[in-house]
């Protein structure tokens, strides 16, 4: 598989972490693998903020006070003149996608396993006033045991996105919309 084309990384990444190297160039953004100096792994997502909606942000740093088993845990966030950078716990696992690239159709223990450890992220979620706006089989990540990771809560502003489609907000990826 070839490294995405990604540009360098923020200045105030790359001197204090080693082994940096771009999983995956999207849209919005990029993310990052790199490792902390006590040999720790960790992924940083960088979002231009100019795209940033600081009430999402706020949601999204919020998560650190109320950690969950299966909500992927927020480390930090940092910013520099240009964009936003959220630091997160590093899943070895892939994702959804990969998984069910990887083995096929899952059996329907496997699929319980996966749909119990998927409500029990959103349930907390809810419970804490935050909703999942782009809940799809990329953003459920799986750790090293094979735990989901509910990733990804949608930090980018819609309205500078789309303003000419009149949206107020991101409902999902548009991969995943009703036709």
């Amino acid at each position: 598989m070839a490294t995405p084309s990604c540009s360098s990384l923020p200045s105030a990444v790359s001197p204090h972490f080693s082994g940096m190297k771009c999983l995956k160039q999207g849209v919005f953004g990029k993310v990052s693998f790199c490792k902390k100096p006590d040999g720790s792994r960790l992924v940083v997502k960088e979002v231009p903020k100019s795209l940033i909606c600081n009430k999402r942000l706020q949601q999204q740093t919020s998560l650190r006070m109320m950690p969950h088993n299966f909500v992927l845990r927020h480390i930090d966030a940092f910013e520099d003149n240009e964009r936003v950078n959220l630091m997160f716990d590093y899943c070895g696992g892939g994702d959804l996608v990969q998984l069910v690239t990887s083995q096929g159709c899952l059996t329907e223990k496997s699929c319980l396993f996966y749909l119990t450890e998927i409500t029990l992220a959103v349930s907390h979620l809810h419970s804490h006033g935050i909703l999942h706006c782009d809940l799809k089989p990329t953003n459920v990540l799986l750790d090293a045991d094979g735990h989901v990771q509910v990733a990804d809560f949608s930090v980018i502003n819609a309205d500078t996105v789309l303003p000419e489609h009149g949206f107020k907000a991101v409902l999902g990826a548009p991969e995943f919309f009703v036709p």
